[in-house]
């Protein structure tokens, strides 16, 4: 079957204070005290991130491959496809949000089908092997997407594969086309998961340092200093899913 959908997740961790009936204590007590505004910018981002797990779960996936820009990666500007059988971590940032917390299986061999190909292709890769092929470790830039994926496929059927694409230097249209020819070689069910930052172009409509990134605290700090405060402009990020079934063309 191969490729049957796309979809970007952001993976900002303020993401899990949009819920106001969280599992985790410290989300629901940050949700009861935001500004109004903030409340229901962040409810808003949480739900139309449920609604994108939705869409992956609606696809009966059999393998998430989930593409990352802060995974492990390689100095020398190579994709790094993690083989290894499983991968676990939180969403620490910030010192905040480390209860947050996923686990998944990965399909090793797969994960090493889909080197090979990469590189008989032409592009530079390498694998990323964990010590006795112990867990590989996650952090947010995996785990906000994979916490919500996780939760809405079939736990029995999915596998996953995590390629990091950090330092890259193929340009991501290469990426992209490379990972649709090697899903349409498989019987497997795939759908590609993108983890994505949210804006960091944007200016910021709330100067609460323990939602930015790190950037932007030095920016209103040394705006604090001198007197004076960043301009504001709410940034728009929702995410975008993209399947095999709207859009026919993307079968061969």
């Amino acid at each position: 079957m191969g490729f049957v959908g796309a979809t970007i997740l952001p993976h900002g961790a303020m993401i899990f204070d949009g819920d106001p009936n969280s599992d985790s204590s410290a989300c629901r007590e940050r949700n009861s005290t935001m500004p109004p505004d903030l409340i229901k910018d962040c409810s808003v981002l949480y739900s139309s991130c449920e609604r994108a797990a939705d869409f992956v779960a609606e696809m009966s996936p059999e393998v998430v491959l989930l593409v990352t820009p802060h995974g492990i990666s390689l100095s020398s500007g190579a994709l790094g496809v993690y083989i290894t059988n499983a991968a676990c971590g939180n969403a620490l940032w910030n010192d905040t949000w480390q209860d947050i917390e996923v686990s998944v299986p990965l399909d090793a061999q797969l994960s090493d089908q889909l080197l090979d190909f990469v590189q008989k292709q032409g592009l530079k890769a390498d694998g990323i092997v964990t010590f006795s092929m112990m867990e590989a470790p996650l952090r947010w830039g995996e785990v906000v997407p994979l916490w919500f994926v996780k939760r809405k496929v079939d736990l029995d059927k999915v596998k996953y594969m995590v390629l990091s694409v950090g330092r890259q230097r193929e340009g991501f249209e290469v990426i992209g086309k490379t990972l649709h020819d090697f899903a349409s070689t498989l019987h497997q069910r795939v759908v590609v998961v993108i983890s994505g930052d949210l804006a960091h172009t944007h200016k910021m409509a709330y100067d609460i340092p323990l939602y930015l990134p790190g950037i932007y605290n030095f920016v209103i700090l040394l705006g604090r200093a001198g007197g004076g405060r960043g301009r504001s402009q709410r940034p728009v990020s929702s995410p975008l899913t993209l399947s095999s079934r709207s859009h026919p063309s993307l079968l061969p």
